[in-house]
């Protein structure tokens, strides 16, 4: 699925991701985290603004990932 309009366009850091405010927009769903993004929320960039939200958590692997917050 491609990346919703206000996600297209590449950040300062190269990275289609930014932050805003207390929680990150355009995070890839599953994707690897980065450090400052560890325990964080985000919204997709697949879906309509402010609708599917991660978060970003350990797992077993000791490896972060983006991972759905359930409702």
């Amino acid at each position: 699925m491609a990346p919703a309009g206000w996600c297209k366009q590449k950040q300062s850091s190269g990275r289609y991701y930014y932050q805003h405010k207390k929680h990150w927009d355009c995070v890839s769903p599953g994707a690897f985290c980065a450090k400052t993004q560890r325990n964080a929320y985000g919204y997709s960039m697949r879906a309509a603004a402010h609708t599917k939200r991660y978060k970003c958590v350990r797992y077993p692997s000791n490896t972060w990932h983006w991972k759905p917050v359930k409702a």
